[in-house]
């Protein structure tokens, strides 16, 4: 079928194959109802995150820890370490002895463009 219209008329000639109308195209959700779909990944991730920052806490304030900052000479990063009063052995470090040494290892081969440390 083609339509032709008056010049001048503020149409436009639209040549289209005779048959049915094109099928309309797939309606999309509402963003509402994407919404009201629980984010379980995201809220595991958030009770998760509040369990460890829960069990952090209660190991920096209880009285048989014993909690020591400092700034690793290598890195120049702060380290967080905790240490069982009695025995003196190390309970949790943050970052840890491994990433420190993977952080140590890439400043000495050039790799500070590859990690923004001004972030």
């Amino acid at each position: 079928m083609n339509a032709n219209l008056p010049i001048g008329s503020g149409a436009v000639s639209v040549d289209r194959p005779a048959g049915p109308p094109p099928a309309a195209a797939p309606r999309l959700r509402p963003a509402a109802a994407e919404e009201a779909q629980p984010a379980t990944v995201s809220n595991r991730l958030d009770e998760q995150t509040k369990a460890d920052a829960d069990q952090l806490k209660a190991r920096i304030t209880s009285p048989a820890m014993r909690v020591t900052t400092f700034q690793d000479e290598t890195t120049g990063r702060p380290v967080l370490r905790i240490e069982d009063r009695q025995t003196g052995d190390l309970v949790e470090q943050y970052p840890s002895e491994r990433l420190l040494r993977l952080f140590a290892a890439m400043r000495g081969a050039g790799g500070g463009g590859v990690i923004d440390e001004s972030a």
